[in-house]
Parts: C-alpha cells; sequence; structure tokens
C-alpha cells in the first residue's frame, strides 16, 4: 500500500474510551478538563464535520458511515469518500477506523499520491461576523503550525495555497471578503454561503486513524475557541504578542495542554501582522433592524 504516515503528530491510535455526555468519547491524547469547562466541551466535540478523503487505484465499495464519490482531478480509479451526512467530532474516529479497516480488506493496494488530500469542513452556521472574524484572526495566526502538521509538499499544492500569501488590503467588511474568495485556499470559505462551512484543505491522503483523529481534533478545537472568545479579547491579545515567550503562553492559555501540537511559527511577527487585517472586519457592515 503506497501510504506513509506523517509522523509530526507523534501520537497513538486512539481507542474508544471515556464517556462524555453519555456517549463513548475517544481516548483523548491530552486532557479535556480542569482548562475547559462543560460548555466549551460540548461546542467541541458536538460540531458537525464532513470529512472528504480522496484515493486512487481503488473502487465502489460500501462502507458504514461513508459515501463514495467519482472525483475527476484523480487518476487510475480515483474516488473521494466523504463521511455521511450526522457526522461529529465525537463519532469521526469511530467512522474513520471503519473507513480503515474495510479500505484495508477491500482494496489493500490503494495509492495516496500528490493528487490525493483530506479536506475537513466544520459547520459554522451559529457563527456570527465577529466569530468568524476571530477564526481568521486564528487560523492566520496558526497557519504556519497547521502545515507543519502536514507533508511539505501540501503547502506548495495549487490547490490549498496559504491564505497569508493572498493577503491584500485589511479587511473592514468579512461578506464582501467572502465573496471575493478563492476556492483552492487552504482555508476555503466559499462553502459558507452554500453549507455553512468552513474547509480545511491543508492535509495529505491518507485513510490513517493515528493522522486523522488528532487532525480533526485540532481543528474542531479552533473553531471551538473562536465562537466562545470573546472578539475584543482576542484582538487584545494578538496585539500583546512581541515575543516567542508571549506567544507561547498565548497558545497555552486558549488551547491548554493541547497547545502542545501547535509548533511556534517561525514568523511569529509577520502573522500577527496578517492576523490584524481581520481586527475591523465588521467595520463597514450595516446592523439589521430589530
Amino acid at each position: 500500500m503506497s501510504q506513509q504516515v506523517h509522523e509530526r503528530f507523534d501520537l497513538r491510535v486512539f481507542a474508544l474510551g471515556p464517556k462524555w455526555n453519555g456517549v463513548e468519547l475517544l481516548d483523548l491524547p491530552y486532557p479535556v478538563t480542569p482548562h475547559f469547562t462543560p460548555l466549551q466541551q460540548k461546542i467541541w466535540f458536538n460540531t458537525a464535520i464532513g470529512v472528504e478523503v480522496e484515493i486512487e487505484q481503488v473502487g465502489r465499495m460500501a462502507c458504514h458511515g461513508w459515501e463514495w464519490k467519482l472525483d475527476g482531478s484523480l487518476r487510475n480509479s480515483g474516488m473521494e469518500f466523504v463521511t455521511e451526512y450526522g457526522c461529529r467530532v465525537w463519532n469521526f474516529p469511530q467512522r474513520i477506523a471503519n473507513l480503515h479497516k474495510t479500505l484495508n480488506k477491500h482494496f489493500p493496494h490503494r495509492e495516496y499520491t500528490e493528487r490525493t488530500s483530506v479536506h475537513v469542513h466544520l459547520d459554522v452556521r451559529r457563527f456570527d461576523e465577529l466569530q468568524l472574524a476571530n477564526l481568521l484572526i486564528l487560523y492566520t495566526l496558526l497557519e504556519d503550525p497547521l502545515f507543519a502538521l502536514c507533508p511539505p509538499h501540501r503547502r506548495e499544492n495549487i490547490f490549498c495555497v496559504p491564505i497569508r500569501e493572498s493577503m491584500g488590503l485589511p479587511i473592514f467588511d468579512i461578506w464582501k471578503y467572502v465573496d471575493g474568495y478563492q476556492k483552492y485556499t487552504a482555508l476555503n470559505l466559499l462553502c459558507l454561503p452554500a453549507f455553512g462551512t468552513v474547509e480545511f484543505r491543508h492535509q495529505h491522503g491518507t485513510d490513517q486513524p493515528n493522522a486523522l483523529i488528532p487532525w480533526v481534533l485540532l481543528l474542531s478545537l479552533i473553531k471551538m475557541v473562536a465562537q466562545t472568545i470573546d472578539h475584543e479579547q482576542l484582538k487584545g491579545m494578538v496585539s500583546g504578542l512581541k515575543m516567542s515567550s508571549q506567544y507561547d503562553t498565548f497558545l497555552q492559555t486558549l488551547f491548554g495542554p493541547w497547545a502542545a501540537m501547535i509548533r511556534r511559527s517561525s514568523s511569529l511577527d509577520l502573522s500577527v501582522s496578517d492576523a490584524k487585517f481581520f481586527f475591523n472586519a465588521t467595520k463597514d457592515i450595516i446592523p439589521c433592524a430589530d
């Protein structure tokens, strides 16, 4: 099987273990309590997600929790497997384990070439403009560390262009920014008006649970923080980032022990400057009358 697990996560395969809110939950690599409140945990683990896994040298097959789709961007009998509607963070580990096991049984010689990738959609239908601005600020700060968790070739892929390489003028109307967005950016916002999701396109093609489970957990954690933190508080925290030690404290404050997954950005000053492009992203939005 032409597949290598990217080793930068340095995490084990997680088994279903502790219960959360009455349901079986994965055995987490880092603790959740006491850093995250029950409400934060609920938002984090209950986030609706859609995961797309692109594979070559594969065929049609039935797999519980997944649908197959033809993908014209792939070669050699390439297909895409997509989580069925209703998938959430807490039950994704079981779904990806099902896919991995079924693929091993029916297509042990499947291939993951540089044409293949994994896309993760996160539900943000409940986001307001300030929460969306929070997500863009956090993402811009974390874009380099997120790419560091993926193979180097993903950053050079023309279908996964870093957002920081396409920064223009500061943003004052976040919806106009979304309307003019490019689909093949690492963080795709064009699916926001149609589906109410944001799409992370960074990850290379793989069906390995020990690669995709921590990846989905981290992305959904970033989304949870964006949803729950006060916008002005976040801007103040980002504005105070002058040294690497402050960046480490910032990550620890927002992500607790999960900050261990995030490597310090080598271009801290530039990432902070780019994140400030979204500080006034709601300035020109006219509020709706009550």
